[in-house]
C-alpha cells in the first residue's frame, strides 16, 4: 500500500483506504510532497513555455531540455521510492524529506 503513494495522485489510495500504520503514513506524506513538487514544476514549465518558449529555436531547445529533464528526474525519483517502499525500507528522498516533516499526520524517524 505504501508504494502506491509514489504513483502521482496515488498518495490518496492509502488515505482513502484508511491505512494508519506509521510506515504507510510516512510514505504517503512523502508521496504527497513529491506530487506537490511535480505540480509546482509543471506550473513553472508552463510559465517558462509562455515566455522563453516563444523565442524561435532557442525557446524550443530550452523547453525540450526542461521538460525532458523534469520528466526523467521525477520518474527516476518515483521509481526508486516505489521500489524502496515495496522492499519495506524508508528512504528519504532528496528535496522531499525536509518538507515531509511538515505534513500533518506524517511520522518522523
Amino acid at each position: 500500500m505504501a508504494a502506491l503513494a509514489y504513483l502521482g495522485p496515488g498518495f490518496l489510495v492509502p488515505i482513502l483506504a484508511g491505512r494508519t500504520g506509521a510506515f504507510v503514513r510516512w510514505h504517503t506524506a512523502q508521496g504527497f510532497v513529491l506530487f506537490f513538487l511535480e505540480a509546482v514544476a509543471l506550473g513553472a514549465a508552463i510559465v517558462v513555455d509562455a515566455t522563453v518558449g516563444r523565442i524561435p529555436w532557442i525557446g524550443l531547445l530550452v523547453m525540450l531540455v526542461l521538460r525532458v529533464g523534469l520528466l526523467a528526474g521525477f520518474i527516476v525519483v518515483s521509481a526508486v521510492a516505489f521500489v524502496k517502499a515495496l522492499a519495506g525500507e524508508r528512504t528519504e528522498l532528496p528535496m522531499v524529506a525536509r518538507y515531509t516533516k511538515h505534513v500533518p499526520g506524517a511520522v518522523g524517524d
